[in-house]
């Protein structure tokens, strides 16, 4: 059976054998580990007597490790968001701020983060992450191989469509992406500003932490009356620079709560509620 001339997906023209496509000549003084990214390498192109002809399976073979990535890019978003939530909030002990809100705020009140995350992370994340899609890419692809006779006669019943994979690319997202996982350890290292208790995103946590005339040596009923009428003392603080403290209290337990007023430090030996 006479040799034949293939043109791979990526423009390159070769010479073929039909159904040895072992016998598939490599570029002039190319290998394996010189090859560019993405580029067609008969010894780079996955061929087995199981491995799926047609292209449906083929794409979704193909695309796994875009899949894949994509779970992970999620996974770390949503640790660095909450990693980040637990930082911010652990720095009303330290700082007064306003409140960060996800409508329009009013007066010291933030806005939240487009992007769910500050700038600094956000932005390095997306660069990482569209690198390495883009290796991901390159590392595993389609590769479709048309071909034809000696005089240039198409011959579709020899054409090839498969999968070809590049080491570089391969090697590349790997250690891109260990990058990225040594990034979030060593992110994950760093303490925070203050010993104010982690609540992560509980609603109702937070709201417990946002009643600052609240007495906790008050019993009964007049516990009940006394803080509904001591509520609306500092109904103003949602739009007001807050600081978490210990507020004063006149008894021997002590109140910690977000106020606008002033607060002091906890002390440790002292009980709070």
């Amino acid at each position: 059976m006479g040799i034949q001339y293939i043109l791979g997906a990526h423009g390159y023209l070769c010479l073929y054998r039909p159904s040895r496509i072992r016998h598939l000549p490599n570029k002039p003084g190319s290998t394996t580990w010189q090859a560019t990214l993405g580029e067609v390498n008969p010894s780079t192109l996955i061929i087995g007597d199981h491995w799926p002809g047609t292209l449906i399976p083929i794409v979704i073979i193909a695309n796994m490790p875009q899949l894949m990535f994509s779970f992970l890019y999620f996974a770390f978003n949503n640790l660095l968001t909450a990693m980040n939530i637990a930082a911010e909030w652990s720095g009303y002990a330290v700082n007064r701020k306003g409140l960060r809100v996800s409508g329009s705020p009013s007066f010291s009140q933030r806005s939240d983060y487009f992007l769910s995350l500050p700038y600094r992370y956000a932005i390095p994340l997306m660069v990482v992450s569209a690198l390495l899609h883009r290796l991901i890419s390159q590392g595993l692809f389609i590769v479709g191989i048309d071909a034809y006779s000696p005089n240039m006669q198409r011959q579709q019943d020899n054409d090839i469509l498969t999968c070809g994979y590049s080491p570089v690319a391969i090697v590349s997202s790997i250690a891109v992406g260990s990058f990225m996982f040594f990034c979030v350890v060593g992110l994950s290292f760093r303490l925070f500003e203050s010993g104010m208790p982690v609540v992560g995103s509980c609603s109702f946590t937070i709201s417990a932490a946002c009643h600052p005339a609240f007495d906790p040596n008050r019993e009964g009923n007049e516990e009940i009356n006394q803080g509904m009428e001591c509520e609306n003392e500092d109904e103003d603080m949602a739009v007001l620079p807050v600081q978490w403290g210990s507020v004063p209290v006149v008894e021997s337990v002590g109140h910690c709560s977000f106020t606008s007023g002033d607060v002091e430090e906890p002390n440790g030996e002292r009980k709070y509620l």
